[in-house]
């Protein structure tokens, strides 16, 4: 039979009071829920309560999608999760497009696994009996809103994320530095992938483009970046593919190296005029890993964008070229 190898991290964790409170105060800025239904509540044995909500149920074509994810342990002892965000598929989303097209996504299935980067801080946590985990999550990465009309999402956990299922004595699984290392059958994988639980739905309504709430949401999200260094705002500012976007992941870009990537990944797909001066603009003002990606960026246009703007980017390489070498060799 195919056998699959997985890697699953976080499993020696401490359930202390601590860390309890530490995992349950994550939550970041005030999210009202949208429901549409009543929370599903406990389902299967593992007993936890999964709640969805999102700050803005009306957006603007182009403007990412920040939902909120509560986790509530119903349980009397403590649950450790690992949700696999970046590895495993254990956790997903079912979205009703606006033409009514059912859509089932399990981050196995998104480009890339883990997009732009994992959010292990937030996505593996322990909660004792009672205890709430909350945080934002960026479900732009995962599914495109690029029609207009009323979205209904509901976030689902499979079996597989609640780390104590992992019996030892059925799989083929070991410890490596707190590390679970093993391989799974079809089988296994099957029974691991089992839902255990699903959300309440949520609506969100895309509208016509509106330039000025995308100008605004962009500044709010900047301001998260730069203040707090929220990781989840500079991932969130990245999905806002739209010229507005501009001035903000010019100015995101140097406040680290995963803000940098995020900025000129958004630059790289934008591919337009305005966005090749822009990654040519921050040649000077970041670090030779900086550097070095915008050349990447600049070739990903040049090799894929339309004959104007591939000559664009073409010219900049060249304009830049004695930096793009400087950068190669540190």
């Amino acid at each position: 039979m195919k056998t699959n190898m997985l890697r699953f991290g976080c499993v020696l964790v401490t359930a202390t009071l601590a860390t309890a409170l530490a995992t349950a105060t994550l939550a970041t800025g005030a999210f009202a829920a949208s429901d549409l239904e009543e929370p599903a509540g406990a389902a299967g044995p593992e007993q936890v309560a999964i709640r969805l909500s999102t700050e803005h149920a009306a957006l603007s074509l182009n403007e990412p999608v920040v939902v909120h994810l509560h986790f509530r342990n119903l349980k009397s002892t403590a649950m450790p999760f690992d949700l696999g965000i970046g590895a495993d598929e254990y956790v997903g989303f079912q979205v009703r497009r606006p033409d009514g097209r059912e859509v089932s996504v399990r981050f196995g299935d998104t480009p890339g696994n883990c997009v732009d980067d994992c959010d292990f801080a937030d996505t593996r946590f322990t909660l004792i009996a009672g205890w709430e985990h909350s945080f934002p999550f960026v479900l732009s990465e995962w599914h495109r809103f690029d029609a207009l009309g009323e979205y209904r999402i509901v976030f689902i956990l499979m079996r597989g994320a609640v780390v104590d299922t992992w019996d030892p004595d059925r799989f083929d699984v070991r410890l490596e530095d707190g590390v679970r290392t093993g391989y799974l059958t079809d089988k296994d994988f099957a029974w691991l992938g089992e839902e255990i639980a699903a959300s309440n739905a949520i609506a969100v309504r895309v509208l016509p483009r509106d330039p000025e709430a995308l100008r605004t949401r962009a500044g709010h999200l900047l301001g998260v970046v730069m203040a707090r260094r929220e990781w989840w705002a500079a991932k969130a500012l990245r999905r806002m593919v739209d010229p507005v976007a501009i001035p903000a992941w010019e100015r995101m870009a140097p406040v680290n190296h995963r803000s940098m990537r995020e900025a000129v990944d958004g630059l790289a797909e934008l591919a337009t005029p305005a966005a090749v001066e822009a990654l040519g603009r921050m040649v000077d003002t970041l670090d030779a890993f900086g550097v070095r990606a915008i050349r990447f960026a600049l070739w990903r246009i040049a090799e894929r964008g339309d004959a104007e703007v591939a000559a664009l980017a073409r010219a900049a390489m060249e304009k830049h070229e004695a930096a793009f070498l400087k950068a190669r060799d540190m």
